[in-house]
């Protein structure tokens, strides 16, 4: 095929919608930033931005395979993120693992605006 050529454009594009496609999927894997600030990292913050909340430790940024924090970076794979404050797994509103940042009593909101309750040790439940 010569360059320029149609065959040659589609092909382009097809390779550019792939790409695209693989980018928002990748997106839409990733975990929810609020359930990751409220539940892995147990702060408090606002969200600024669809992939940025702003604690009072400094801001925390989802950059589609992890999060970046200011106390270091926390990786994620499915349901399981890890970093600095241990490994811990998400079912549905249950977090459970080595740790979770956030403590017996406390709440924090999720990324459809309800409020989630810590009654345990990694326990959460939403009324």
């Amino acid at each position: 095929m010569a360059p320029g050529s149609d065959m040659s454009y589609i092909t382009a594009m097809k390779i550019k919608t792939g790409l695209v496609v693989l980018a928002m999927a990748s997106r839409c894997m990733a975990g929810d930033i609020e359930d990751f600030v409220g539940g892995v990292y147990g702060e408090s913050g606002v969200k600024v931005a669809p992939d940025m909340v702003i604690t009072a430790d400094g801001p925390i940024i989802d950059d589609g395979t992890g999060f970046i924090t200011p106390n270091g970076y926390y990786g994620q794979n499915g349901d399981v993120t890890w970093g600095e404050r241990g490994i811990v797994t998400q079912d549905k509103d249950l977090f459970y693992g080595s740790t979770t940042g956030i403590s017996v009593g406390e709440a924090y909101f999720d990324n459809e605006g309800n409020t989630v309750f810590v009654i345990g040790d990694g326990i959460t439940i939403k009324p």
